[in-house]
């Protein structure tokens, strides 16, 4: 079987796009981590590390916290349910709720941390490109955007062709390994 190079070439040019849509939202996000996470160390004189470890606990927290209490306040709102009354049987006592609420906490502190942890290897590249770029006359935000552009170029890369399994792997992490 012999490769057609117009469909190689239209498979790159596709990947390329998938990663301009990915890392316009990922470059927004990187603006505003970027400018907290300068303040964070000025103000308490952390180095880039630790600065840059809170930083992104305190975004991928925001985001994970988001993506697990969006699915439940979307089913309770729209189900009829929610205006009638359960059973005896079925009601949830104050101490289940309790105990449901502090398990979902927990899981989205732990889950955040390992995010983080998995998110600083691409941290560390995108750096090093914005190093790299700091020696050309480019505006700030440029070389976000090129940092930011390329790390998640790198990133598509690696879970497509390299670890394909990393995907579904980090999607039952995220809602049901812990």
């Amino acid at each position: 079987m012999a490769i057609d190079p117009i469909v190689t070439v239209l498979n790159i040019a596709d990947l390329l796009v998938l990663t301009l849509m990915i890392a316009i939202p990922v470059f927004i996000v990187a603006l505003v981590a970027l400018f907290l996470r300068e303040r964070i160390s000025k103000k308490f004189e952390m180095s880039w590390i630790k600065s840059t470890l809170i930083t992104t606990y305190v975004f991928v927290l925001l985001i994970s916290a988001l993506a697990y209490v969006s699915p439940y306040y979307s089913a309770f709102s729209e189900s009829e349910i929610a205006s009638q009354e359960q059973p005896v049987v079925l009601a949830t006592t104050p101490a289940d709720v309790a105990v449901a609420f502090f398990l979902t906490v927990l899981r989205i502190l732990v889950v955040a941390l390992l995010f983080t942890l998995l998110l600083l290897p691409l941290q560390f590249f995108a750096t090093f490109l914005m190093d790299k770029l700091a020696e050309k006359k480019f505006p700030k935000p440029a070389k976000v955007f090129a940092a930011t552009y390329f790390t998640c170029l790198l990133a598509l890369i690696i879970m497509f062709f390299v670890f394909p399994w990393i995907i579904p792997g980090l999607m039952f992490l995220f809602f049901w390994g812990f």
